[in-house]
């Protein structure tokens, strides 16, 4: 059977699966001559997704330095699809294959995505949580106790957030108070909805309780 080798004779997917051990032992030198024999071979294309695979795979530990890689290999896919600039790959892949080689690695995300996998085949399966059900669903998947929610609901439950960035790490205001105070007042198609109480992100599965809404109540807690 036909099966895709490179100019020096190599397997293709042999010399993919070398390329990616070679990163994880931080082997740098092979992982460029790995590299380079993909390159050469007329497989850039292959082994700029494979060096993105890598990346996202078994570098992720360095956040910083995955979000410089991704973006390196996105231009440079962009300029192959193209057909521009082929001459000016080669210094881009080695920047690309030290900083993943250098990098702090993990392996989180591989093996939560697998763990997830490893749980839908044995059969787990979620039921809708009540705090999803917002006024981005169409009101035919809502029940009737559902139906009303609004911008309120969307202050007091479906906006929240976990872990919210300080105003110091987003250069100011996020604006919040200002679109809270908008959205408390309701919205003209559901002047009637009620209005719920403070909800903690952090134990979302406790019931949403509502309780009538008050002009001048203070818009968030």
């Amino acid at each position: 059977s036909y099966e895709l080798r490179t100019k020096g004779g190599y397997p293709l997917p042999v010399v993919r699966s070398a390329l990616q051990k070679a990163i994880r032992y931080q082997r740098e030198q092979e992982a460029g001559f790995w590299l380079m024999e993909m390159h050469d071979s007329g497989y850039t294309n292959y082994a700029i997704s494979t060096l993105a695979l890598i990346a996202v795979e078994d570098c992720a530990g360095d956040r910083q330095n995955l979000a410089t890689v991704m973006s390196i290999l996105g231009f440079y896919r962009d300029l192959y699809k193209e057909k521009k600039a082929k001459s000016d790959y080669g210094p881009a892949l080695g920047v690309v294959t030290l900083m993943l080689c250098r990098s702090r690695q993990s392996r989180y995300g591989d093996n939560f995505w697998c763990l997830i996998k490893e749980r839908r085949k044995d059969g787990w399966r979620l039921e809708i949580p009540d705090y999803a059900i917002d006024e981005h669903v169409s009101s035919r998947y809502k029940q009737p106790h559902q139906t009303n929610r609004s911008w309120r609901f969307w202050v007091r439950v479906g906006s929240r957030l976990n872990n919210p960035a300080p105003e110091n790490e987003i250069g100011g205001t996020d604006y919040s108070d200002v679109m809270n105070k908008f959205w408390m007042h309701g919205h003209p198609d559901h002047q009637d909805e009620s209005d719920y109480e403070s909800f903690d992100p952090k134990n979302p599965d406790v019931p949403i309780i509502e309780k009538p809404y008050c002009q001048g109540e203070p818009d968030e807690e």
